[in-house]
């Protein structure tokens, strides 16, 4: 594989991990309303909470490769 089909994959990697989390942020988020006692809501929130952590990463992780791609295009 070319460097160039390396960075294509992991960016299709990377934008498939941020549905995956967004779909895992709305699903808990929804269950945050139901939660049945202060405890749970509260391990609802830190698991949110983890997630968004992650998508801040992966976000700055697809910008990242995107500019490589665009520095690499402009050669």
């Amino acid at each position: 594989m070319t460097l160039r089909e390396v960075i294509t994959a992991s960016l299709t990697a990377v934008t498939d991990q941020i549905a995956d989390i967004d779909a895992a942020i709305e699903s808990a988020t929804l269950r945050h309303a139901g939660a049945i006692d202060p405890m749970c809501a509260q391990n609802l929130v830190n698991h949110i909470s983890t997630l968004n952590g992650s998508l801040i990463g992966l976000h700055n992780e697809r910008a990242r490769l995107e500019d490589i791609l665009a520095s690499e295009a402009s050669e």
